[in-house]
């Protein structure tokens, strides 16, 4: 199913993320990870360019450069990898600050965007790429397989390839959760704006009206159905479930618990 044809150009929504301020940093990033040695002045060039992401571990985003760093917990399995610097770091001495290395996401890439599951990461590129690395059991990296990516460094680079989101696409945003991951996506022939998900679906968190685990990429992985002409303007995604704004208001998709869907639907 093709995405519907928008009446005007496509609306961007965006989440802000960002913290500004170091000993602010420092001091949240200590209760999430324990105690964590770094000297926050040196850690990165600019603390007003911060944008946090949490999961397993945490990546920040120096927007003024382009560049990615990770931490957290590190064993060679799918549940730690999301850090993709293939060691732990943040919990010793010697790790962090000018010791911890950016990751690696390919010859001359530069990140706008990060956004972090919970046990994969996302980066939305300059050039509107998609690179995403961490846990693949279900096809979450939209790579249209379930090998993990980030556990090796053999994986990343340039090795690394983008998420496949299907062909005449561009990246409007990027949402994930707990073990799926959405993409609100224009195509550049019509200009419709629609919505695709993958990867695990006990409880129809992906949209698509069944419970299969959605593992493939690109063309092959349908839009979901938002209803007759509605586009989603934003979307994001809880641990169980997904939710969309759309123009007539916001549908919510998952985990039936009250607690996390609420009353909007």
């Amino acid at each position: 199913m093709a995405p519907p044809t928008p009446r005007g150009p496509p609306r961007r929504a965006c989440l802000p993320t960002r913290l500004a301020g170091a000993l602010l940093f420092a001091s949240w990033a200590a209760l999430r990870l324990g105690s964590i040695h770094l000297a926050a002045a040196s850690f990165y060039p600019n603390p007003n360019t911060l944008e946090l992401a949490d999961g397993v571990g945490m990546c920040y985003l120096d927007a003024d450069h382009g560049r990615v760093k990770c931490w957290g917990e590190f064993a060679p399995s799918e549940f730690h990898c999301l850090t993709g610097i293939q060691r732990a770091a943040g919990a010793t001495n010697g790790t962090m600050g000018a010791a911890l290395p950016y990751v690696d996401l390919g010859t001359d890439a530069l990140a706008v965007t990060l956004v972090q599951g919970g046990a994969h990461t996302c980066a939305v590129l300059s050039d509107g790429r998609v690179k995403c690395w961490g846990l693949n059991d279900a096809g979450q990296l939209f790579l249209g397989d379930v090998a993990y990516r980030g556990c090796s460094a053999s994986d990343m680079g340039d090795a690394l390839p983008a998420a496949d989101f299907g062909s005449n696409t561009s990246v409007v945003s990027v949402a994930l959760g707990d073990r799926h991951t959405c993409a609100i996506l224009a195509d550049t022939v019509t200009g419709g704006v629609g919505l695709k998900c993958a990867g695990y679906n006990p409880d129809g968190r992906l949209g698509y009206r069944t419970v299969m685990v959605r593992s493939p990429a690109g063309d092959a992985l349908p839009y979901v159905d938002l209803g007759t002409g509605q586009q989603p303007l934003a979307v994001a995604a809880g641990a169980l479930h997904t939710c969309v704004v759309l123009a007539s208001g916001i549908k919510c998709f998952g985990a039936p618990s009250s607690l996390e869907r609420g009353r909007a639907q």
